[in-house]
């Protein structure tokens, strides 16, 4: 069969050429073509649904709202986990599918039990709503607006008719939050004395203002010819107008709404601020759908935005663009990969250069090189998959093995060619080129299939690692089944292309070669006299090697370097926006004076309709620091934590009691979320009924926190309490007075809060009207308290007398996870093992606290899913270890064989090993990533090298022995040689520029493969044949061996 096929290839040598070319401009345009992202979309299906319920507190938001839509869709095919957020006005539910789930299917589900489950809510509450289906890194763009001119009310209607419409147009766009501006109210501010002396009742004024302000059809004027509509517009459209409205007729004259009130436009309550570079303003978060391409809907963003600026400029409105740009690091990312690869092409190419010492075959054996490349992109871009850093980052570390199957072909047909040239009766090009290819073919088979199955336990992995890095294997293990094709098919017919003329090809070895060989046959002769000092020196490297092990750092995923920085700032629950934005101008401050810091952008709370539950204790900035390498991002992050550290401990400046801050990137943060639900490295879950309970406990576990080493970053997610005003309703006397209780709810709600009685349309917009009372009465409860008012039933009373006012304490915000109450505990770790941590935190809980009764502990985030992973990794990897045991069984037909090569595995780690020491220590996912590459690089060229042993002895019937062995070798060194300096060089930018921006994760996975392959070097040319030749065996009588 691959006779066949060889042959068919060599004899239509130019036909394969000319579908070569054909296929690198179809890979082309594919690459082209491709859609860009970040990441691979890392989280699970999930949907988020969200229910605005005004005015409710926590407690109830949990009760009434929250705990009924739990009870509703807990039952769904498909749900792995479900947790909710109840605060005050929001509730939140978060439902995480399994990945098997279809994510359309999946809010079909919902929709149709959601419309079940609002049927049984409180009739004050709004319709629960799914929010947009968004991409695990969703956010692709933000943006800034502020004006000198305007009012925030003014900048928000013109950013929500000019910019959002716009905006939402475009392909890709799942969402736009809204933080900052504010909305505008008609404002009817009641003075309740006026009112009272008027003798009217709040129901009925708000039920005179109901019927006034009216918008209904009026028909239409028919005749004989014509059909006219007619437009009644019964709503008083300016201010003078509402204020004329009749609220009672008198004797006098008509009791009008001015009497009694003051009406004015003013801005409604806000759930959010927005400062850009220190200016209040308006900021918008743009959401992208799942799959969308990021580089090109961002420019799509911009192009719409430049389209927009001149009649932004017109109406005296200043765009801030780029405050917050994924698509930057991408770009980075991209060029730095793409700079790497065409690095150690060329690099790659050199080095074959130099070895071949032909021009035409070291260009045969470089092709292999971008057709393997654009064949994996080809076959990732066809299934749907994006091209993203871990795409890229598998198709670099494939670079220098993607050339290996070439390299061994082109070489061993180079050297039949070389040979036969010499022969008295040579043979015709034809037939030493196919026999050649064939002669390597069957070792190149079997190592290539050992490396895909050393490399697919990651294409098994469980969760957020699973789905980072399969994208990975898959362009790894694509490139190199490719790179096996190409040297089976494409190789042969050039090599008959441009190495036919056997009058111009070399006697002899290149230079190179020739010194290379000379060197080697002294050292492996010298060192093959002492197999047992070689055989304790191994294993004494080894055990050296392995005493280092636990001594590494571990950690999950290494700091991104993103050009991006998120700053949380969290304050006491209960403090109000006017604080929050004081104290974020003066931190925004401090940010942009340090030096390489182009822009900040801060919110306080939560955007309209958006899926988070913060409160305005809570804050963000988006710090902008652009295109730097990453030394330059590590020092700007430190200074940036170094002046949050100033500006929490300098009183002079800023005394900020309750102030607490946070650094983090965007995307190292949404990893965290989607392994644990919070944005934190470590996450303690304490779960249970009663809330009281709940918080004691958790209060001890922050003190023992805050004693360990490393910790930082502490907080509670649901802070303990908040301020509140409660209302006691005193039945005896509100049934004394025959008043109903929902009579009092609404005027203590209209005191406080206002009520919205109606809507005036103004043009685009709907301007609500909102009864309230002036605000020395509504901002002082002892006022409140002794204020007359009149019934319904024209009985007149005073607050103090049907109900307890009085200020205490309540919950910002209730968790629950899995149906059950619980309050989680984030924190973030520095300069610590992450599995030592995690050790030394259970220790302590489990020694010094005694949890409250029907308590206990989840732990979540980095730590849990690295043991998962591991777990998993062990299994996949023990199935991968019996399938390369068992290719290798094939492959080499002896068992003492087998067994020399499976016992020298661990000296190939050991280069490895000492990278990781050099390296500073830690190891991470990318690490483990290298060691399955680097043990699966060794067992091919082990293959490669007793392969040939194999030919020498069963086909050419040379007796084993050193001198075999030393012949065989040499005539491997090259290849081999190639091989391991040809991958080492690919991965040498990236191992140069680990750190910088998109060479993270990959940088360490490639420093522990190049250290490893001196190692593997050194044991394939010197350990391998020397053990070999003293314990190995090569027997005639292996017919298996003779027929394949």
């Amino acid at each position: 069969m691959l006779k066949k096929i060889v042959e068919l290839c060599v004899k239509n040598s130019i036909t394969i050429a000319i579908l070569t070319v054909a296929f690198i401009m179809f890979g082309t345009y594919t690459l082209q073509t491709a859609r860009m992202d970040v990441f691979p979309d890392f989280a699970p299906p999930q949907v988020v649904i969200q229910t605005e319920v005004q005015g409710f507190t926590a407690e109830l938001t949990e009760m009434l709202v929250t705990k009924p839509i739990e009870n509703e869709l807990s039952g769904l095919a498909g749900i792995t986990s479900m947790r909710s957020q109840s605060s005050s006005g929001l509730s939140v539910v978060t439902i995480i599918f399994s990945d098997s789930q279809d994510p359309s299917i999946n809010r079909q589900i919902v929709a149709e039990r959601l419309s079940t489950v609002s049927r049984k809510l409180p009739n004050d509450v709004a319709i629960p709503m799914m929010t947009p289906l968004t991409s695990s890194a969703s956010s692709v763009l933000g943006i800034g607006f502020t004006s000198k001119e305007r009012d925030l009310i003014e900048q928000t209607e013109l950013v929500k008719e000019l910019v959002i419409p716009r905006l939402r147009e475009i392909k890709g766009v799942a969402d736009i939050n809204i933080f900052g501006g504010e909305a505008r109210q008609r404002k009817v501010k009641i003075s309740p004395s006026k009112m009272f002396a008027a003798n009217i009742s709040l129901e009925e004024l708000t039920k005179k203002i109901e019927e006034s302000i009216v918008l209904q059809p009026s028909g239409y004027l028919e005749n004989e010819n014509q059909r006219i509509e007619i437009f009644a517009n019964g709503q008083p459209q300016t201010i003078e107008d509402l204020s004329s409205l009749v609220i009672k007729k008198r004797d006098s004259r008509p009791l009008i709404l001015s009497d009694i009130a003051i009406i004015e436009d003013s801005a409604g309550p806000v759930i959010s601020t927005a400062n850009i570079n220190g200016v209040q303003g308006v900021f918008l978060m743009v959401q992208a759908l799942p799959k969308s391409d990021t580089i090109r809907l961002t420019k799509s963003l911009e192009d719409a935005l430049v389209e927009l600026k001149p009649a932004l400029q017109v109406e005296n409105l200043e765009l801030h663009s780029g405050l917050f740009r994924p698509a930057n690091f991408i770009e980075e990312a991209t060029l730095n990969v793409q700079k790497d690869i065409l690095l150690g092409a060329g690099l790659v190419l050199a080095i074959l250069l130099l070895f071949l010492f032909n021009a035409r075959a070291a260009i045969i054996s470089a092709i292999a090189i971008p057709i393997s490349l654009l064949s994996s992109i080809t076959i990732l871009v066809l299934n749907g998959i994006t091209l993203n850093i871990m795409v890229l980052g598998g198709l670099v570390i494939a670079l220098g093995e993607v050339v290996d199957d070439a390299i061994i072909d082109t070489e061993n047909i180079f050297r039949r060619l070389r040979e036969n040239k010499q022969m008295k009766s040579p043979k015709s090009t034809f037939q030493v080129i196919v026999e050649a290819s064939l002669e390597v073919r069957h070792s190149i088979i079997f190592a290539t299939l050992i490396v895909i199955f050393a490399f697919s336990p990651l294409l098994f992995l469980p969760g957020v690692v699973g789905r980072l890095f399969e994208p990975l294997g898959l362009a790894y293990i694509f490139a190199l089944a490719s790179s096996l094709v190409v040297a089976l098919t494409i190789t042969p017919a050039l090599c008959a292309i441009y190495l036919k003329n056997h009058e111009k090809l070399p006697v002899k070895d290149s230079p190179t070669v020739i010194i290379l060989k000379s060197f080697y046959k002294k050292i492996l002769t010298a060192i093959e006299k002492y197999p047992k000092q070689i055989s304790w020196g191994s294993i004494f490297v080894i055990f050296i090697g392995l005493g280092t092990i636990p001594l590494f750092k571990m950690q999950f995923i290494p700091d991104l370097r993103e050009g991006h920085y998120i700053v949380h700032m969290t304050a006491i629950p209960g403090t109000s926006p006017q604080e929050m934005n004081r104290v974020g101008k003066l931190v925004t401050k401090k940010i942009r004076d340090i030096e390489n810091v182009k822009s900040t952008a801060q919110w306080v709370g939560r955007a309209e309709q958006g899926a988070d539950t913060f409160g305005m204790n809570y804050s963000e900035i988006q710090v902008e620091v652009g295109p730097l390498t990453g030394k330059q991002q590590e020092k700007t992050v430190e200074q940036i934590k170094k002046a949050l550290s100033e500006i929490g401990n300098d009183s002079r400046s800023a005394p900020f009691p309750g102030f607490t801050f946070g650094i983090h990137t965007f995307l190292s943060e949404r990893i965290e979320e989607t392994v644990s639900g919070y944005t934190a490295d470590f996450v303690i879950e304490i779960v249970g009924n009663n809330l009281e309970d709940i918080q004691s406990d958790a209060k001890k576990i922050v003190k023992i926190l805050t004693e360990i080493n490393g910790a930082h970053e502490i907080e509670m997610v649901s802070p303990p309490n908040i301020p509140q005003v409660k209302v006691e309703i005193k039945w005896d006397k509100l049934a004394a007075l025959g008043m109903e209780p929902d009579e009092v709810i609404r005027v203590i709600t209209t005191v406080f809060h206002g009520t919205q009685v109606a809507e005036i349309v103004q043009s685009f917009n709907t301007v609500p009207v909102v009864i309230s009372f002036q605000d020395h009465v509504s901002k002082n409860v002892e006022n409140i308290k002794k204020f007359s008012f009149k019934s319904a039933n024209g009985t007149t009373y005073k607050l103090q007398d049907i109900a307890n006012i009085y200020f205490t304490t309540g919950k910002s915000k209730i968790l629950r996870n899995e149906g059950k109450r619980i309050q989680a505990i984030t924190l973030n770790l520095s300069n610590r093992d992450f599995n030592d941590f995690d050790n030394e935190v259970k220790n302590q809980i489990k020694n010094k606290i005694k949890l409250s009764k029907g308590n206990y502990i989840v732990y979540r985030g980095s730590s849990t899913e690295y043991e998962t992973m591991i777990k998993s990794l062990f299994i996949n990897c023990l199935l991968a270890f019996l399938a390369v045991c068992l290719t290798l069984r094939i492959a080499l037909y002896s068992n003492i064989n087998l067994l020399i090569v499976l016992l020298n595995l661990p000296f190939c780690l050991i280069g490895g090993v000492f990278a990781i020491v050099f390296g500073g220590g830690w190891l991470s996912i990318g690490s483990l990533v290298g060691f399955v590459t680097l043990f699966g690089i060794t067992i091919r060229n082990s293959i490669m090298l007793i392969s040939h042993f194999q030919n020498l002895v069963l086909i050419e019937k040379l007796p084993w022995n050193f001198q075999t062995a030393l012949k065989g070798s040499s005539e491997r060194l090259p290849s081999i040689l190639m091989t391991a300096i040809v991958t080492g060089l690919g991965l040498l930018p990236l191992v140069l520029g680990s750190g910088e921006p998109g060479r993270e994760i990959e940088g360490p996975m490639a420093s522990i493969i190049v250290g490893g392959l001196i190692s593997s070097t050194l044991l394939n040319l010197l350990i391998l044949p020397t053990l070999l030749v003293n314990y190995g065996s090569f027997s005639l009588s292996n017919s298996n061996f003779k027929n394949s």
